[in-house]
């Protein structure tokens, strides 16, 4: 990503959010609101959790593919994760989703 927000468009945001793995970690960014990095994979792994593999799905599926939309800046030395130039586009799809998650199938 060249650190400029190129227009979102719906579908890749919401293909963004099609992966569980890819929401709980946006949702985290949301949560801290930008001020504080996510720590991988100690600040998503739930328990009874695999830990090592969560962080490979991230690492080799999931954080390349948010990182090149622009919604996430990737420090690849330090596992850390923040809000990207283009996470606007799509903190209020997260919100929304967050708002009506009682309302939402499984």
């Amino acid at each position: 990503m060249d650190g400029l927000c190129h227009p979102t468009s719906l579908d890749r945001a919401l293909e963004s959010l099609a992966a569980e793995d890819r929401r709980r970690l946006l949702d985290e960014l949301v949560e801290r609101d930008g001020r504080s990095a996510v720590q991988l994979p100690d600040d998503l792994a739930t328990a009874g959790e695999d830990e090592a593999a969560m962080h490979l799905r991230m690492r080799h599926i999931h954080l390349p593919k948010l990182a090149e939309a622009g919604f996430v800046d990737w420090d690849r030395e330090r596992h850390t994760v923040r809000p990207g130039p283009c996470f606007d586009d799509v903190e209020p799809l997260l919100r929304l989703l967050r708002d009506h998650a009682d309302e939402l199938p499984e």
